[in-house]
């Protein structure tokens, strides 16, 4: 392979790592952000409408307490705490107005709904409640943990640096080989047009005239009279090359430095993933205490209730029975923020972007097994078209760099000298490589979305003189069985050019 051109890979590799790590930072970290706020506006709602509760349960007790006054049943004293009850709970609704408003403006600023006038003023509702979910199961910590492993963008940018590594030891090593350069030219020269013949020196008179002009130059050119050959031979031989062989070394050291780096990053995702498990089921069994304890709140008060009808107890025993029920529920609503707190932290740990699951899903959790249904027949069978396919694309494409990488391959193996790459959103929305290489015909441009159909390879010898970055056929498959294609080409010698659209691995039309 061209040591040239193993560089330009090597250097859009990199740049394609780079650029695919940070578009993917980028756009889990603004979906995360838009996951908290949202979080803390239901979370506000919730604590609001707690608010609410008790200063209507201060002003029946303040009422109640003015019609015993009013009936000489309780004395002018008594009057004051639930009036300073009633203050303390008006204070705290105004408090948690304010509070939701201004996290209603943050999530107005967050989903671009502050930059129209129509929507700058409408109410938010949402109808989510920050309790977990009642028939929540077992997580299943091994399905997490490999989720994480696949779909962590600093794995993912580990696993391209271990490809980048192959790439500079496959450099360093061609660097070590005897390299042989022919070169060869040929060039033709001449003179040609009018030629003014002078007797004498000075500013002699033209005795005669020849004439030539134009033509006559270009023939003297292009009739290769005077004509140059230049052949050169040029061998490099890297005898001693000490600073080669050094450079080999360094990239395998880097490369075993960072096969141990991604090893540790494993452990380390894996160790983040059950912690975060661990942090969520405690918090969901935290979740369920508190509102065990609410309710047992929300009985004893109305036992107060009860016993002030009764005349066996006083008001200010039912005044602090109202706080024990508002202070349980304010700990229930604590925990289920640290509840969806854990939540969003193990959407993270296991590398899904918060704003992908949706504010309204769960994580995927255990529930009882799926058991097939008993038959006579084998339970072998061969899979559909479809389904290998997808299977199969699951090897070649893993992420959206493997689709850039296998484009740009398919494009340098069509001898382009200019690439234009353009991407949205870390390549998960739209890729699209253009080129100015050979080209394909008609036929062959519906052929090349055929599993194993290849113009590198025409028989097995071929496998042992490969020259090409990519020979087996598989990457356009691929990539059309799990995406939206569309291809677009032409030959140099054709006017009009192809254009075939796949979807899902199908045809649409071409």
């Amino acid at each position: 392979m061209n040591s040239n051109r193993l560089v330009h890979v090597l250097s859009m590799q990199s740049a394609l790592n780079g650029y695919f790590t940070r578009s993917i930072e980028r756009v889990g970290g603004r979906e995360a952000l838009t996951f908290e706020v949202l979080n803390n506006v239901v979370v506000e709602l919730t604590r609001l409408s707690i608010e609410n509760r008790n200063l209507k349960m201060r002003v029946e007790s303040l009422n109640r307490s003015q019609r015993e006054l009013e009936l000489g049943a309780i004395p002018q004293l008594d009057i004051f705490q639930p009036q300073a009850d009633r203050a303390s709970a008006e204070i705290q609704v105004s408090q948690a107005r304010f509070r939701l408003a201004q996290l209603e403006d943050a999530l107005r600023r967050q989903i671009g709904a502050d930059l129209d006038p129509r929507y700058r003023t409408m109410p938010i509702v949402l109808t989510e409640t920050v309790l977990p979910p009642a028939d929540a199961v077992a997580l299943d910590r091994e399905a997490l943990v490999q989720k994480a492993l696949a779909s962590r963008p600093d794995l993912q940018s580990s696993q391209i640096g271990l490809e980048i590594d192959d790439l500079n030891i496959r450099s360093a090593s061609d660097l070590l080989r005897p390299n042989l350069n022919l070169a060869g030219n040929y060039s033709s020269n001449g003179r040609g047009g009018t030629q003014f013949l002078k007797t004498g020196l000075g500013d002699s008179a033209v005795t005669s005239i020849i004439p030539g002009g134009l033509s006559n130059a270009l023939s003297e050119v292009f009739g290769f009279n005077n004509t140059t050959y230049t052949v050169s031979l040029t061998l490099d031989l890297p005898i001693r090359d000490r600073t080669g062989s050094a450079r080999l070394a360094d990239a395998l050291v880097r490369k075993k430095l960072d096969a141990l780096g991604l090893r540790s990053q494993e452990q380390g995702v894996r160790l983040d993933v059950l912690n975060a498990v661990s942090q969520l089921e405690s918090s969901r069994e935290s979740v369920k205490l508190a509102i065990i304890s609410r309710d047992l709140a929300q009985k004893r008060l109305d036992a107060e209730w009860q016993k002030y009808n009764l005349g066996t107890t006083t008001m200010f025993l039912v005044l602090d029975a109202q706080t024990q029920v508002t202070t349980a529920a304010s700990r229930v609503v604590s925990e289920s923020i640290n509840y969806r707190r854990n939540q969003l932290g193990l959407l993270r740990s296991a590398g899904h972007p918060a704003g992908r699951a949706g504010h309204h899903g769960t994580i995927a959790e255990r529930g009882a097994p799926i058991r097939a249904p008993r038959s006579t027949m084998g339970r072998i069978h061969v899979l559909p078209d479809q389904v290998a396919n997808k299977i199969a694309a699951g090897e070649v494409v893993e992420r959206p760099a493997s689709v850039g990488k296998e484009l740009l391959e398919n494009s340098l193996d069509a001898g382009a000298a200019e690439l234009r790459i353009e991407i949205e959103s870390g390549g998960r929305r739209l890729i699209r490589v253009a080129d100015d290489g050979g080209g394909m015909l008609r036929d062959d441009a519906l052929l090349a979305f055929e599993r194993h159909a290849t113009s590198k390879l025409t028989d097995v010898k071929d496998l042992i003189r490969i020259a090409t970055l990519g020979f087996r056929g598989e990457a356009l498959p691929s990539i059309g069985s799990v995406s939206r294609l569309v291809l677009e080409t032409r030959t140099r010698e054709e006017t009009t050019g192809m254009r075939v659209e796949l979807a899902g691995g199908k045809l649409l039309r071409a």
